[in-house]
């Protein structure tokens, strides 16, 4: 059984290899087995939360070698695992660029870099929600109409619609 200790028992070790900065949410998932979607229901605390209380624990340096940058792929899934967090917590209609890049630690200007315009950011994040099936966000999603929420499978927008009543 995965518990919140497991959780973090097991950040602390992928953190250890990879650096903390380099740590996403869907390989920590994938190594524990368990859907990106349950993820915070699982630990009782979002990613990002995760992170800062790991920090002081890893020994591993919170920031990239010098002279060597995180990897597109790295960064975007950082800022989409982020994005997920703060659209769960504030809401996906109150998602802004200045939210997301203050709790990621980078500039808006690198998420305008990586996802475009905030309508393009909006529909990445959608997209992931839906792939990952993030419940809260999928059913704001279908409240305010947004294309990708409504293109959904029936069986996952009604199962977000019901987690609207568990909540």
């Amino acid at each position: 059984m995965i518990t919140p200790e497991t959780i973090r028992t097991t950040a602390i070790e992928m953190a250890e290899s990879v650096g903390i900065i380099n740590l996403t949410r869907i390989d920590l998932c994938s190594r524990l087995n368990i859907s990106d979607g349950s993820f915070t229901v699982i630990a009782g605390r979002t990613f990002t939360e995760l992170i800062e209380l790991i920090r002081p624990e890893c020994k591993n340096g919170t920031k990239p070698e010098r002279n060597r940058r995180t990897s597109r792929v790295i960064r975007t899934d950082h800022i989409l695992g982020v994005a997920m967090d703060v659209s769960e917590r504030d809401g996906f209609t109150k998602l802004s660029r200045a939210t997301v890049a203050e709790d990621c630690g980078i500039s808006e200007s690198l998420i305008a870099y990586h996802f475009g315009t905030m309508l393009e950011f909006r529909r990445t994040i959608m997209r992931h929600a839906i792939k990952h099936e993030r419940l809260r966000i999928i059913a704001e999603g279908l409240a305010v109409r947004d294309i990708h929420a409504v293109k959904a499978p029936d069986e996952l927008k009604a199962r977000a619609l019901a987690s609207l009543s568990e909540a």
